[in-house]
């Protein structure tokens, strides 16, 4: 005997494919719609994050290299004072050791100077310009700017530097093959006498080194974004 099937189970069994079929898709359709959601709002979490992340390190690299600067201001002024104290009664050796102590208080700052006007020093002496630079983890001191040749009354930082605070515009040493700024501050006496000025060097390759390293970070994390 042939068996006849049931219209009505068929037609059951399709619409119950369809509907599956059709929920399937709508639930492949929302998992799609939400994984794109979730993607865009990581994005832009992560974007704002680092935006915010290498706002504030900028931020703090910029405060550290201003707190430098201000440091080594105070170290030329610093040197200014006491030698605008002890002027002449120091000797060349105690100018080495007050030079050398002072070059080493701030990192970015290369070395450090006195300057006096000819003959303040001594009367017989034209030039008296003890310098301490860096140089590597030491420090060494030299007289050998001190000279005619170099002339140091004549130079911008030594003439700037007779009425007030300055600093130079940043330029390129030959001597050390370093780009630096110069610090220049007055020495006077306590009847308020120039007396020569106070020199010191700051080095901006260490300065600009601080600033790529955000600039590399920054790269780095628009390239991983």
């Amino acid at each position: 005997m042939k068996l006849r099937r049931n219209p009505f189970q068929v037609s059951s069994k399709s619409l119950l494919v369809k509907m599956l079929s059709s929920i399937l898709s709508i639930v492949l359709v929302s998992l799609l719609v939400l994984s794109t959601i979730s993607i865009y709002v990581s994005y832009s979490i992560i974007s704002s994050d680092s935006k915010t992340w290498l706002e504030t390190e900028l931020g703090e690299t910029m405060d550290g290299i201003e707190k430098e600067f201000i440091g080594h201001q105070r170290i030329a002024e610093s040197i200014s004072q006491i030698v605008g104290v002890n002027g002449t009664d120091m000797s060349t050796s105690q100018y080495q050791n007050l030079l050398e102590r002072m070059a080493v208080i701030n990192e970015s700052t290369l070395g450090t100077g006195v300057w006096f006007e000819p003959y303040a020093y001594q009367s017989e002496t034209q030039y008296f310009g003890p310098y301490v630079y860096k140089d590597g983890n030491s420090t060494t001191f030299t007289e050998e700017y001190a000279t005619a040749d170099y002339d140091y009354p004549n130079q911008d930082w030594y003439v700037n530097g007779k009425g007030a605070m300055n600093w130079s515009t940043p330029y390129f040493d030959e001597a050390t093959g370093i780009t630096m700024i110069t610090t220049a501050a007055p020495i006077t006496n306590d009847r308020n006498e120039f007396m020569g000025v106070v020199s010191a060097d700051i080095d901006l390759s260490t300065v600009q080194e601080q600033i790529n390293n955000v600039q590399i970070k920054r790269i780095w994390l628009c390239y991983i974004i």
